[in-house]
């Protein structure tokens, strides 16, 4: 399973910083399957050396410097280790070719090597770092060549050279080939389920109810647990995104839940059509969609994808988009990792149960203008904005987001508002930038305006009086002057309470 790294004590005098990277990530929250980390910073850390990619999964670590190589998930046996030269990988040129569906001919006098598959054929020769492809020249970093009597092919070349698709994973020294009639497998039906649904587990903040197996758990809230010793860490989770895990030894199955701050348009089918044509355009993955299914009040759709993207780190079982009475949107999406697909018969059985025992929770939004409580505060809230917000140790952490219409602009505006005695100064990354004057709680202060990644910023940071060294810091963003606008409006409507 995939490795995080945990924050350390001192991550606590950065979150300021991560929490305003956190809000630019998270305004693409309208596409599919994308973690809108409001709260934890939970970035898997591979090291990467002779490939590019990291591998879709991980079988267990060879030990010492020993090279796996694993094709369509299976670790393939050679009479001749792998071996690492000039920082590529050599294998066994039988080995591999037979693996891989080619027929292979080698001749001793000319020191060539000939493979075919179907329609493509390759051809090679030991110490000749070009080889022909289809007939096309290519050169390689490392030529075949004769190791202790044994010929050695550089296992990315060939592998490419007959349409299958590497990567490499340096922390477990693993080689992953996909092979193209794998990644391009229709998945099947599935047989019978052989888990039983028993854990009922409250998504977002009791938004929606969804029934698990024995043994998931919720996987932010036990980080959040792993971190109290650590952090002293106190926080609402659940509010904008849900994570459960469910794991049998190293297969594992994970359901997220998200907020996607968008208002329905009126047809859910054209909605989820809107979301999963963008996963196509991104990598050529189709649909099929179930009928309208009624949870109460409110509405679902099931997707599921045509094919099994095997060489993604997590492979996309089944999608659930839904509109809640409120007319909002929750995505709901069932992942797991490839040993689990591989080794579980029933994987889409049982992500569709889990979907569709999805129930209506007791929360809505509120989305009336009104008066609301930020921390010590009370601020006016316009029309069409939801907060979420939450205590970590002795600081407060607020966001302000507005739902726009599933087919706005992908950014969605918001406000974030801390206050905490970690609070520094303003570092701006745009070139560009303004000063503008203003008042915020009867203090002048200085709003700071900017343009970066086509997204429009103002940031304020201001001491508070008779709170212990705290400060405030106030950062909007939006994709609109108007947007801006209203956000600063709403931050000029805060009071103390008294």
């Amino acid at each position: 399973m995939k490795q995080y790294t945990i924050p350390t004590k001192h991550a606590i005098s950065k979150y300021v910083t991560f929490i305003r990277g956190c809000a630019a990530r998270a305004m693409g929250a309208a596409r599919l399957g994308l973690i809108l980390a409001l709260f934890l910073l939970l970035i898997p850390s591979p090291a990467m050396a002779e490939e590019e990619t990291p591998a879709p999964a991980a079988p267990a670590a060879p030990a010492g410097d020993v090279i796996q190589v694993s094709l369509n998930g299976a670790i393939l046996d050679f009479d001749v280790p792998p071996q690492l030269i000039d920082n590529r990988t050599m294998v066994p040129m039988r080995r591999i070719f037979e693996a891989l569906g080619a027929n292979v001919e080698w001749d001793p006098e000319a020191r060539t090597i000939t493979a075919t598959k179907e329609a493509s054929v390759m051809l090679l020769r030991i110490d000749d770092t070009l080889i022909l492809v289809d007939g096309v020249e290519i050169t390689l970093d490392v030529p075949p060549q004769l190791v202790d009597n044994r010929t050695l092919v550089p296992v990315r070349a060939v592998a490419e050279g007959l349409k299958a698709d590497v990567t490499w994973e340096e922390s477990i020294r693993t080689v992953f080939i996909v092979t193209q009639d794998a990644a391009a497998e229709i998945i099947p039906p599935a047989p019978v389920v052989e888990a039983s649904l028993t854990q009922v587990f409250s998504l977002l903040d009791d938004r929606l109810h969804i029934t698990m197996p024995e043994g998931t758990i919720n996987y932010l809230q036990t980080f959040t647990e792993l971190l109290d010793g650590l952090l002293n860490l106190r926080m609402e989770d659940n509010l904008e995104k849900t994570t459960l895990l469910y794991a049998e030894e190293e297969e594992y199955l994970v359901v997220e839940a998200m907020e996607l701050f968008r208002y329905a348009s009126g047809s859910l089918r054209n909605d989820i059509l809107y979301i999963t044509d963008k996963v196509k355009e991104t990598n050529g993955i189709a649909f099929t969609f179930s009928d309208v299914i009624q949870i109460n009040t409110a509405e679902m759709i099931i997707a599921t994808p045509d094919k099994w993207d095997f060489y993604s780190p997590s492979i996309l079982l089944k999608t659930a988009l839904v509109r809640m009475p409120d007319n909002t949107l929750i995505i709901v999406t069932a992942y797991a990792n490839l040993e689990m697909v591989l080794n579980c018969d029933y994987c889409m059985d049982l992500a569709d149960m889990m979907l569709r025992s999805i129930q209506l929770g007791r929360k809505t939004f509120d989305t009336s203008p009104r008066t609301s409580t930020v921390s010590q505060f009370e601020m006016a809230i316009p029309k069409d904005y939801v907060l979420s917000s939450g205590q970590i140790g002795e600081s407060y952490l607020c966001i302000a987001r507005k739902i726009t219409g599933i087919y706005a602009p992908d950014k969605s505006p918001a406000m974030q508002i801390i206050i905490s005695d970690q609070v520094g100064g303003i570092s701006i990354p745009a070139m560009e930038w303004e000063k503008l004057s203003g008042n915020l709680l009867g203090q002048e202060v200085a709003w700071v305006t900017y343009q970066y990644e086509d997204v429009l910023w103002l940031e304020a940071v201001l001491e508070l009086p008779d709170s212990g060294g705290k400060k405030l810091y106030i950062g909007i963003t939006a994709n609109t002057e108007s947007e801006l606008n209203e956000m600063r409006a709403m931050a000029n409507s805060l009071r103390r309470l008294r």
